[in-house]
């Protein structure tokens, strides 16, 4: 831990995890991050219903390391919700996310070291990534690193709106957590795309940003996951949460620099054009069945 003049002790990052069903992959991420008192772990459990038994073992042995579980009582699933129970609960200067599934590589304790000389309000990283099936280098991990790598050759304001706004992850990026109090910024409550809105919005209010040359985050890459997942729900959540990223973005980011991120006029009639084609009127249709419904109920 910090210690300040006033010999108040404080917490210099808070590192976030929601877990639901994979205790082995949590116990890999749990143990790639090294101990650290200035540093503090928080786990939300998302209601596993799977390897029960092992979770409990893990929960066992981190406890004994400090790592703090907690659970998601809410009545509502999802990885949003558990990120917001860890933010409730999280004390550190700054906060970062992890996804249970991926892990640390690298020395961490060269980040610490880095943050207590940082000022800026988000610090980006390049991440990387594995495939789980072929063990080789993944994929997931290129549209990030272009963009801190295109922000750190040049720092230009084209490129500072796209690493800030184009970013949408939550992981690989450490966050001051007064942006994040001060202005009530939470996860949405959807199962899909529940990062997009919450990662525009500590960008807008982050006043500066910086890219580091260090890497840390690896993400695991598979076939699985709902990241994959394409289902009528899934599309009409995401279309939904797309319609709310380019009105926030055309409201706040000047016109000239719409197209460094990405509100271009194709894209716009793109996902206006299936929120309204698809969306609307399957709520309009179910609106009016509702009506007949009770207009007959009330006729009997």
């Amino acid at each position: 831990m910090e210690k300040k003049d006033n010999g108040i002790v404080i917490l210099l990052l808070s590192i976030i995890i929601p877990h639901y069903n994979c205790p082995k992959l949590l116990r890999r991420l749990l143990s790639s991050i090294p101990y650290s008192e200035t540093i503090e772990i928080i786990v939300i459990d998302d209601r596993s219903n799977k390897e029960l038994e092992d979770f409990e073992q893990c929960r066992s042995e981190f406890e004994k390391r400090k790592v703090i579980f907690l659970e998601n009582n809410t009545g509502k699933k999802g990885a949003g919700i558990a990120r917001n129970i860890g933010l409730e609960r999280a004390k550190g200067k700054w906060v970062t996310f992890m996804d249970a599934d991926d892990y640390v590589i690298g020395d961490f304790n060269e980040i610490l070291i880095d943050l207590k000389r940082q000022n800026s309000d988000i610090i980006f990283f390049a991440p990387t990534s594995i495939n789980t099936v072929t063990q080789s280098m993944g994929r997931r991990h290129i549209r990030y690193q272009c963009l801190v790598e295109a922000f750190k050759k040049e720092s230009s304001k084209e490129h500072e709106f796209a690493l800030k706004y184009n970013f949408y992850v939550p992981w690989s990026k450490i966050i001051k957590n007064e942006i994040i109090k001060n202005n009530k910024i939470r996860f949405s409550d959807s199962l899909y795309a529940n990062d997009v809105i919450f990662s525009i919005k500590t960008a807008y209010f982050a006043k500066t940003i910086f890219a580091s040359d260090l890497i840390f985050y690896c993400i695991t890459e598979n076939e699985f996951g709902l990241t994959k997942e394409l289902t009528g729900k899934s599309i009409k959540v995401r279309n939904k949460v797309q319609v709310e990223r380019f009105c926030f973005l055309m409201c706040h980011v000047p016109i000239k620099y719409w197209k460094q991120v990405e509100v271009t006029f194709r894209s716009v009639i793109y996902v206006w054009g299936a929120y309204f084609c698809l969306e609307y009127p399957f709520l309009c249709l179910k609106e009016k069945w509702i009506k007949l419904k009770t207009k007959k109920g009330g006729s009997d």
